[in-house]
């Protein structure tokens, strides 16, 4: 099952992170440039495809299920974390990334109940974890 007190800390941890100058001189480059176009796969066409959540429901609607294990779990996390900036000093087990829109996506190698789980922190997807069972 979910943990509230996770989705939170997830939150705390990427709003406490502090850019590199590095990211910060991309960040204002890439502010400076146009709008390039949107990647052709955005966050809510992976998580939703077709306007449906992806997987089956777990213990709640916002827990999603897939078949695949570990390697299934980064090549999702790969696609959705693509243009944003890793997110490093923090304790989260597994790479974080904040997203350009807003949220963050992180990955778990494993969870409490076990398999890999991917923390989406997206306003709008409708989705907290993504549980990928082998």
């Amino acid at each position: 099952m979910a943990d509230p007190k996770k989705a939170a800390e997830i939150e705390q941890a990427v709003a406490k992170a502090k850019p590199s100058p590095a990211q910060l001189q991309a960040q204002q480059g890439q502010a400076a440039r146009t709008a390039a176009p949107p990647p052709p796969q955005g966050i809510e066409e992976l998580l939703r495809p077709g306007g449906h959540l992806i997987g089956t429901e777990g213990s709640s609607s916002k827990i999603r299920i897939i078949k695949g294990g570990l390697r299934e779990a980064e090549r999702l996390f790969e696609q959705l974390s693509g243009s944003g900036t890793r997110v490093t000093g923090t304790s989260y087990p597994g790479p974080l990334v904040r997203l350009p829109n807003g949220g963050s996506v992180g990955l778990r190698y494993s969870s409490t109940s076990g398999p890999p789980t991917i923390d989406v922190t997206v306003q709008g997807i409708g989705i907290r974890e993504i549980k990928f069972l082998p």
